[in-house]
């Protein structure tokens, strides 16, 4: 991995907060001002390329922020006591909804506040060819006296792709498809990647007791040009780690909430999980 210096643009608002502050929004997209100079699109210092315009948005950190790959195999975790874990991954199909609510007062007096929504539908057909459609609409506000960031966008992208058991799950290889439903694009100047899932059959999903298996999916990608992961992969769905939570039937209902005062705020976060009452189509982040 390459490293770059900063690059120090003019600009007219100012950061309200001290300057370790500052570095750590930068390094999650966000667009800030100290000492009448802009910190223009750095990413943890890693030379992967950034969206001209608004960067991701400010976001619930924990529940998508990858920390470079993730695990070449699916790591262990409790899937609750008693609870039997099924090896063999069934066809069908495996879908969720994702609510965001963030109201947080980060250093200073700069409040975070974000509304956004997702879903995530994964087709696993017998023939072992697969395909997916992913949506998100994201709402996001970062205010102080002297600094005013929003950022909105939606975002649909289909996939086709392919999968296989493997050990005590699946893998599933999917690829943009814009056939598979309609794309809406986030930026122009950057398309989106693969999706590499490892998954799981689980039974129980923190204190929910499932009915039907779901999976529990680790996303193996590395070379997302940005983040395609936000809002749908959570942290404080297992004990451990970050997952993609997938229900079968009429899918799985997850809200996030996030509030207090900090910069880890994320690490107190509440994650709800339940049953889907009825099915819902591949544009419910729309609703």
């Amino acid at each position: 991995m390459s490293f770059r210096r900063p690059t120090l643009l003019v600009c007219e608002s100012e950061f309200d907060g001290e300057m370790d502050a500052a570095m750590k929004l930068v390094k999650r997209g966000v667009r800030v001002c100290v000492g009448g100079l802009l910190f223009a699109q750095i990413l943890a210092g890693c030379s992967t390329p950034q969206p001209s315009g608004n960067g991701p948005p400010p976001r619930a950190r924990s529940d998508a922020r990858p920390s470079g790959a993730a695990s070449s195999s699916v790591r262990a975790f409790d899937a609750g006591e008693g609870v039997a874990v099924p090896m063999t991954v069934a066809p069908g199909r495996y879908a969720n909804t994702v609510t965001i609510s963030v109201g947080v007062t980060r250093e200073g007096t700069n409040v975070e506040s974000t509304s956004a929504k997702s879903s995530f539908a994964l087709m696993l057909n017998v023939d072992q060819t697969a395909t997916a459609c992913r949506g998100q609409r994201v709402d996001s506000n970062l205010d102080g006296r002297r600094v005013h960031n929003s950022i909105r966008y939606r975002e649909r992208q289909g996939y086709a792709g392919t999968w296989r058991q493997h050990d005590d799950g699946i893998e599933v290889t999917l690829q943009p498809d814009d056939a598979v439903c309609p794309p809406l694009r986030r930026y122009t100047d950057l398309a989106p990647k693969p999706w590499r899932l490892r998954c799981r059959s689980v039974m129980r999903l923190g204190s929910l007791a499932l009915g039907s298996p779901a999976l529990a999916c680790e996303v193996g990608n590395a070379e997302f040009q940005f983040d395609e992961q936000y809002a749908h992969v959570l942290a404080h769905i297992l004990p451990e780690g970050r997952w993609l939570a997938l229900g079968s039937g009429n899918g799985l209902a997850i809200a996030w909430n996030e509030s207090g005062v900090g910069l880890h705020t994320d690490q107190k976060a509440t994650v709800t999980v339940s049953l889907a009452t009825t099915p819902f189509d591949t544009n419910a982040w729309e609703k």
